[in-house]
């Protein structure tokens, strides 16, 4: 509709400073019949040709968002984050929940296992994000950043603690961030 309108105003601007100022009718009859097709022709390359504009390439242009888009001009706000988490115990933690009977450790992420180990099962440093005891991979929608809470339980005998076989040993909360894939949460 909006070109309609353009050709419209082209036309009448035409019309109006070209044909009504001709001078002699001789002209103004080869233009009435010929000449008009003649004007809305240019009339209408002068619009399309003018008006229309390129659209950019749209999409995510953040290098750390996992649908980043190296052809994009425009960012359109469609990026997407995910970063990992991977738990680990060391060789201290280890002993002391063997020394209390312990012998299955699991890990839970926002109250859910994301998995387990022998308790007598330790690193001596950070291992890679898809190793360790437990290790998990969090889509964070379009915030860069989520907080996350954990909580590690130990499987120890009756008897060992008052109250039951599991006992819940340590909690806690850590936050992921799409700029460091991979977070070491040692135990």
């Amino acid at each position: 509709m909006r070109h309609i309108c353009r050709i419209y105003k082209i036309f009448l601007y035409l019309q109006n400073n070209i044909y009504n100022n001709l001078k002699h009718k001789k002209m103004k009859k080869k233009i009435t019949k010929i000449g008009l097709a003649a004007l809305m022709v240019v009339a209408i390359s002068l619009v399309t040709t003018s008006g229309c504009k390129k659209s950019k390439v749209q999409g995510c242009m953040d290098q750390d968002s996992y649908n980043y888009n190296s052809s994009a001009e425009e960012d359109d706000g469609s990026c997407k984050y995910k970063a990992g988490v991977v738990f680990w115990l060391t060789q201290s933690s280890s002993a002391s929940l063997v020394s209390y009977g312990a012998s299955t450790v699991t890990f839970k992420v926002n109250g859910t296992i994301i998995g387990s180990c022998a308790a007598n099962v330790y690193s001596t440093s950070a291992p890679s994000c898809t190793g360790g005891a437990a290790h998990a991979t969090y889509d964070l929608g379009t915030s860069k950043t989520k907080a996350f809470t954990y909580e590690l339980n130990a499987d120890c005998p009756t008897g060992s603690f008052t109250g039951g076989d599991t006992v819940i040993t340590e909690t806690g909360t850590f936050t992921l961030n799409a700029h460091n894939s991979c977070l070491s949460v040692e135990l």
